[in-house]
Order: C-alpha cells, then sequence, then structure tokens
C-alpha cells in the first residue's frame, strides 16, 4: 500500500495521515497574540473607532482585525497531527476560557 503525503493547509509541509475536514483559517500566531494584548484582549477592537491614531497603528488594528477574522473562519482543509496539537496548545494558552467546557464533546 503506498502512503499518501498531503500538504498541511498550516505549516504547508508534506506530512502523512492529515485530518480532512473543518479547520480554521489560521492557528493563533504568536507575534498578532501579542499586538492583542498590547491595544487589550478584552477589548482591542474598540479602539478601531478611534479618531486620533496615526496611520501605523491603525494598519496595525487593520491588520488584527484580518487576523481575528482569519482565526475565526472555518473552511474545508488539510492539517498535519503536529499542527494540530500546537493550535491545540496555542488556543489554551491564549484562549483558555474558550478551550474550558469542550473537552468532553
Amino acid at each position: 500500500m503506498e502512503v499518501i503525503k498531503e500538504k498541511c493547509h498550516h505549516c504547508g509541509k508534506e506530512k502523512e495521515n492529515c485530518y480532512h475536514g473543518f479547520i480554521a483559517m489560521t492557528i493563533p500566531i504568536p507575534e498578532a497574540e501579542a499586538k492583542i494584548d498590547k491595544w487589550g484582549r478584552e477589548n482591542w477592537f474598540k479602539n478601531l473607532e478611534r479618531t486620533d491614531l496615526t496611520e501605523e497603528e491603525s494598519k496595525e488594528l487593520d491588520g488584527l482585525c484580518t487576523y481575528d477574522q482569519l482565526l475565526n473562519t472555518v473552511g474545508r482543509g488539510v492539517q498535519c497531527n503536529e499542527c494540530a496539537i500546537k493550535e491545540e496548545e496555542l488556543y489554551e494558552k491564549y484562549y483558555p476560557k474558550i478551550n474550558k467546557g469542550y473537552e468532553n464533546i
């Protein structure tokens, strides 16, 4: 039997035994999460309505808005086991309250 390798949509590497199903468009990215922390994890998005921001600050917040959309949009995809483990660890680190309660589903 031939082993099939497929390209993981998150890391881009060719891997065996990948998961096929609905996955987020991106897994949490530590650099983007650091920017969310800088602006305030609970209400960073409220800064999008401010009129006193510099052009650089506006671009940073626009980038976070795009990142947030990617993080919360799912579609059919391929994910390797290593990325699934990394994704779970990053969600636990940055979104622990969201992860609680889903262990038994």
